[in-house]
């Protein structure tokens, strides 16, 4: 069967799911209600694995305009990422738009909610060979996408 939600109010038990796999989401998410509900659902040494942009994906988009078409401007959407974010420096905010999750903030929610030995690199990097590249290539010195792996 097919059940959709939203990832805020998951509509399983606790202690149900030995992992869990999210993709490019957390981001549209509000990503700290997300992550609890995570660590509700997770069983005890359940996985969290997801991926999620930094910063330099945002820089890529707004200098690039990759995958825009004809009704969709991925320049427009970097632009509005980052003054959210800028602008949450001044000021609290209601998350109404896609955030970047800096790795730090992301690895700080991670311990305050109980996930723990957290690993953190470019995607696709985790359990490769030092030799292999990220899938996306950093842009001007910034990491673009980083994957996670974080136990219950």
């Amino acid at each position: 069967s097919f059940i959709s939600s939203m990832t805020e109010q998951i509509p399983f038990k606790n202690n149900s799911f030995d992992c869990i796999f999210c993709y490019s989401v957390i981001y549209s998410t509000n990503y700290e209600k997300t992550l609890k509900e995570f660590f509700r659902i997770l069983k005890p040494n359940g996985k969290l694995y997801l991926v999620t942009n930094d910063l330099g994906w945002y820089l890529k988009l707004l200098f690039s305009n990759h995958n825009s078409t004809i009704d969709y401007s991925s320049r427009k959407k970097a632009y509005n990422v980052l003054k959210y974010h800028l602008l949450s420096f001044f000021r609290k905010q209601n998350q109404k738009i896609d955030i970047f999750l800096p790795p730090n903030k992301l690895r700080n929610s991670l311990k305050k909610i109980g996930f723990k030995d957290t690993i953190l690199d470019s995607e696709g990097k985790i359990n490769s060979n030092s030799k292999s590249s990220s899938f996306y290539s950093d842009f001007m010195g910034f990491r673009c996408v980083y994957e996670v792996i974080s136990n219950k």
